[in-house]
């Protein structure tokens, strides 16, 4: 699975993007690239965001890896996430079904939003196991320099600096709780689309 929103000039903001889609009979034929498509060249399907050439409304799609006019292209020579093989995707006349239109026609952000922001508490959480780790590396690296005779955990600075980053690291913890548990009663409180949509445009 791939989530297909980024576009070479459309980033941060998702509601600047430039690819496109019409309607032709049963299909919907799409036009554009994304940049930077995590999982993009194995996916087996992957959800897509295009503009009506009609309206300029966004609508969400779910595009499968064998559709005629779909290609991609791994991003490489990466200095991070190393694991993700991130690609570039292009859309020429890629006709795919207009049974595979995700949510409602014109409602592509609130799609795009609501995988968002379980994504962004996803990297959240992923934040803080990381300040974790550095914290055990840098603990158990002070007990083992040696300097002037005595280990560095000894030191009154060190003490301070990894008492520091303990505290900024609970700090963050109970960050990402508070976040996790808003959109948990996101989830509880929402009875309608159009509720869920004006909650989602506020969050973002």
């Amino acid at each position: 699975m791939a989530f297909a929103l980024t576009e070479p000039d459309a980033g941060s903001d998702p509601a600047s993007m430039t690819t496109t889609f019409e309607e032709k009979d049963s299909q919907c034929i799409l036009n554009g690239k994304k940049h930077g498509i995590g999982n993009g060249t194995f996916a087996d399907v992957m959800t897509t965001y295009a503009r009506d050439r009609q309206t300029g409304k966004i609508s969400a799609f779910i595009v499968e890896k064998d559709s005629p006019g779909l290609r991609t292209q791994e991003m490489k020579n990466k200095i991070g996430l190393l694991t993700v093989k991130n690609a570039e995707i292009e859309f020429q006349d890629c006709r795919i079904a207009k049974k595979n239109m995700l949510g409602l026609k014109g409602q592509g952000l609130s799609v795009a939003y609501s995988a968002l922001i379980d994504g962004r508490l996803s990297v959240a959480a992923g934040a803080v196991g990381v300040m974790e780790d550095c914290l055990a590396e840098s603990i158990q690296y002070s007990k083992s320099r040696l300097q002037h005779g005595s280990v560095l955990a000894r030191k009154q600075l060190i003490q301070q600096h990894i008492a520091f980053i303990a505290t900024c690291i609970e700090s963050s913890r109970w960050l990402v709780y508070r976040a996790a548990i808003a959109r948990q009663r996101l989830f509880d409180y929402v009875e309608s689309q159009k509720q869920q949509d004006g909650w989602l445009a506020k969050l973002d």
